[in-house]
Parts: C-alpha cells; sequence; structure tokens
C-alpha cells in the first residue's frame, strides 16, 4: 500500500508516460489504476508528440520494441521535460535489475547504455529535479513492472539508479580498493602489435609512448588528424602557441576570426602528432600512423582486418579517442549528442565486431563522469557510462583483460586548464599525474585483476558532488 501524495494546496501532479508502444495494455491499465489511486492524472504521449506541460516524466522508450540508443532518447525527452518545468524524470531499462552487471546483454545492443550518464548530469543540472534510473527484471510481468514503477515514483528514498530483481531493490555502489602494486608488466614484446584510437595526441600519446618504451612493441595509432607530411610554413612555425599563432593570422590577414581559430587548432594538433610520431620513432619501434572518424564503425573495422591481415595478430587495444562539445542540457543539441556520444561509443563497438578472441587486452578509456554526471557534459557523461556496458559484453567474449578505466582529471600538458584546476581545487578534487596515471594502467593489466570496470581518481567520490550511494531497502 502507498499512501496518497495528493496535497490540495499544489497543482494536481501529471505522471506522464512516453511511448505508448513500450506499454502492453496490462501495464497501462495497472499504471493507470495507481495514478488514479493516489489523484494523479495520466497521459500517454507517442515518439514525437510534444510533451506538453508535466511534472513528472516517466521515460519508457527504451523498452519499445526495436528500439535502440535509449540514451540520446531519453536525453530528448528529459530535456524537454525539465525545460518546461517539470521536477521529476524516471528513465527505465530492463537489464536485470542489476544495471547489465554480471548480465551482459548480445554484443551491440545500445539500447540502455549510457542512460544512467543522461540522468545523473540531469539531476547534476537541474538540482531541484528528481531524475532516477529504475532498472527491471524483463521477468517481470506487466502489472508487476507498472507497481514497481508507481512505487518509485511516490518513493522518498530516491538514489539515482534503482534496480528491482525479484523481491529485492538495488543500488549502485563504489568500492574503493588498493591500487596494483609495482610498476607492472603486461604480456607483450617486440613483436608484439597493439592499436590505439585517439591518435598521437592527448593522454593515448602518452600511453603509447610508454608501451614503446616498456615493450619496443609494434603500435598502430588510429586518429582523426592528419599526420603532417611537410613541414610547417615558416610564416608560423616561429609561433609556439595559440596566442601568437593568432597574432600572426590575424596579420596576415588569414581570414575571419572562426577561420583563424579553426587553422590554429589544425597546426596545433598537427604539431603534436608530428612530435610524438618522432618520439616513437627515436625509440626505434614499428610505427603506423592510421586517419579515421571513429564514428564510422566500418572504417575501424577496416584498420582493425587490416592489421590481422598484415601481423596476424594483435596482442593490445587502447580505446581513447573522446570528443568534448561541453553545453548545458538546454543548449546541447541532438546533433552535437550524437557526435560526442559516437566517437567513443562506435568505435568501441567497432572493435568488439572485428577483433578475435585471442586479443591480449582491451582498455577503454571512460571517465569519472560517466560514474558521477558532470554539469555540461550529458553527451559525454553518456559515453563514457555506455563504454562500461560495452567492457563487459566484451568481457564476456574474448579471452584477454577487457577494462574501462573510469578516469578522474587528469593534471600537466594543458590537459586541464588554469581555471579549471582552480576549481578542482576548491572542491577537494585531485589531479592525477600523467606518467602514474599511465603507469597505473600497465599495472593494471598486469594485475591480474578480472574487474571489467575501474575507477582511478584522486577524490572520493563525494568531491565530485554525487551522494555516495546508499543499500536501497530490501537489496544489497
Amino acid at each position: 500500500h502507498v499512501e496518497s501524495v495528493w496535497d490540495e494546496r499544489r497543482p494536481r501532479s501529471v505522471l506522464h508516460v512516453d511511448d505508448l508502444v513500450a506499454l502492453t495494455p496490462a501495464a497501462l491499465a495497472a499504471l493507470w489504476r495507481y495514478a488514479c489511486s493516489v489523484d494523479w492524472v495520466a497521459t500517454v504521449r507517442a515518439p514525437g508528440e510534444p510533451l506538453d506541460s508535466l511534472d513528472t516524466l516517466v521515460h519508457l522508450g527504451a523498452l519499445a520494441p526495436g528500439a535502440d540508443r535509449g540514451a540520446l532518447g531519453l536525453f530528448e525527452r528529459g530535456r524537454e521535460a525539465l525545460a518546461d518545468g517539470a521536477t521529476e524524470v524516471l528513465g527505465v531499462s530492463a537489464e536485470g535489475g542489476t544495471f547489465g552487471m554480471g548480465t551482459p546483454g548480445p554484443a551491440g545492443d545500445l539500447r540502455y547504455a549510457g542512460m544512467r550518464g543522461v540522468l545523473k548530469t540531469m539531476a547534476r543540472e537541474v538540482t531541484d529535479a528528481a531524475c532516477t534510473l529504475v532498472d527491471l527484471d524483463p521477468a517481470l510481468d506487466a502489472a508487476a513492472a507498472a507497481a514497481v514503477l508507481a512505487a518509485e515514483r511516490a518513493s522518498g528514498d530516491r538514489p539515482a539508479e534503482v534496480g528491482h530483481r525479484g523481491v529485492e531493490r538495488w543500488t549502485v555502489a563504489v568500492e574503493a580498493a588498493e591500487p596494483p602494486g609495482g610498476p607492472g608488466a603486461a604480456d607483450l614484446g617486440p613483436d608484439s602489435v597493439v592499436l590505439l584510437t585517439g591518435g598521437a595526441r592527448g593522454v593515448t600519446a602518452r600511453v603509447s609512448v610508454a608501451l614503446a618504451r616498456a615493450f619496443g612493441c609494434r603500435l598502430v595509432l588510429v586518429g582523426r588528424t592528419p599526420a603532417p607530411d611537410a613541414a610547417e610554413a615558416p610564416e608560423t612555425a616561429g609561433a609556439p602557441d595559440a596566442p601568437a599563432l593568432r597574432r600572426v593570422l590575424a596579420a596576415a590577414a588569414f581570414g575571419p576570426p572562426a577561420t583563424i581559430e579553426a587553422e590554429i587548432r589544425r597546426l596545433l594538433a598537427a604539431r603534436e602528432v608530428g612530435t610524438v610520431l618522432g618520439q616513437l620513432a627515436a625509440l626505434g619501434v614499428g610505427v603506423e600512423y592510421r586517419v579515421a572518424d571513429l564514428r564510422d564503425r566500418a572504417a575501424l573495422g577496416d584498420i582493425v582486418a587490416d592489421v590481422y591481415r598484415t601481423y596476424g595478430r594483435l596482442d593490445g587495444v587502447v580505446h581513447g579517442a573522446g570528443l568534448l562539445e561541453d553545453a548545458r542540457l538546454a543548449d546541447k543539441t541532438t546533433e552535437s549528442f550524437r557526435r560526442v556520444f559516437d566517437t567513443k561509443v562506435s568505435g568501441a563497438l567497432a572493435l568488439e565486431d572485428a577483433l578475435r578472441v585471442d586479443v591480449g587486452f582491451v582498455v577503454l578509456f571512460a571517465s569519472v563522469s560517466g560514474l558521477f554526471g558532470n554539469r555540461g557534459q550529458v553527451d559525454y557523461a553518456a559515453a563514457n557510462d555506455a563504454l562500461a556496458a560495452v567492457a563487459r559484453r566484451l568481457d564476456a567474449r574474448v579471452a584477454g583483460r577487457v577494462v574501462a578505466v573510469d578516469w578522474g582529471p587528469w593534471g600537466g600538458g594543458g590537459m586541464v586548464s588554469p581555471e579549471l584546476e582552480r576549481e578542482f581545487a576548491r572542491r577537494g578534487v585531485g589531479l592525477l599525474d600523467p606518467d602514474d596515471a599511465v603507469g597505473r594502467l600497465l599495472a593494471e593489466l598486469a594485475s591480474g585483476a578480472t574487474d571489467p570496470e575501474v575507477v582511478v581518481m584522486r577524490a572520493t567520490p563525494e568531491r565530485f558532488g554525487w551522494p555516495p550511494a546508499r543499500v536501497a531497502t530490501g537489496g544489497g
């Protein structure tokens, strides 16, 4: 029995169920009966219909037959609801009541992957709204599933994620663990072949140099930025950074500001790629650099197939590609969400499709934003949360170690701006030393651990603005 939440002093609460096709008649009837019993007004909208004014959105779109990319649908409908004043968003998945942990879904199924990242970011940005993912056991009959959703709607105990498996109610906790000891030594040698996405830039570049130094293995780097094929023009070569390049290009009447900024980004990226490729060449290892858009699953699949044809093996993979287009919910477009999400997730799925079972290890570079949500990063949080789901599926298919690493913020090399570094310091969040972080990654691969998802950060979960997970009533 659930007590009525009707309050004569307040406007009537609206229980809005998105996507009628996701509900069986029995489930809709059960939910409707409950709504009427507590004086709610229940409405239903089909895909594409405006939500109109509502207090509560129950998003069932990911359950619909043939549904895909539940994170995208939840983002679109949740953004619309919150912009119109909703104070509650419930996303619904059906991964066995355990969010897919220990119960991998079919390879390539993105139905629910990333939904937790979407809702956690919504909760971070719209602090007066209750945003929760409810994960159901698909074995529940329609009436029982509707009753679970109705009870969660009325519950005063609302973690960010709540799973129902049988009579148990579950949530997720982050468990502290001792890091692997020593520098570690993955099972690699001079004949080994390792593929790294994310190109010869940023974090991926540091990992590639560390692998070359430690093992002398052959490296195949995949990135969006073309490698420089000629020396940089002398007009810009003497400008060491963005401000200096801006002055040079403006003086040369290179173009309008937007064109100048694009050229600055291109030049700096090409310089970084050239520098890292030079470092690797100096270490005497075999290096190939391939250009591909990681949103194109076929392109990356072809590269992996070519590596197998050429070398007959692929000993390890580091998927470090990523894209940032930070914007608050109100300003984030569907097109931008897709670009950010697909750069990480489509690449991971291409690897999942193309890798042989004998691959030695697969590392997916994720972020704590996927675990805790982050203001302005609803798409990036969704993508990183989805990588953990891909890691769990891939772990069930290949023989080697598979792990999604949820990195905290890295320091050094301009990875974090001075302003953001001060903000992290204010919140008590430390920055990872890049060399130490790479060493911990290699140690993790050599540790014999089997966890498909690990968190590496210099902070407690509370420091990222997310309350510690509680054991939900009746579960673990």
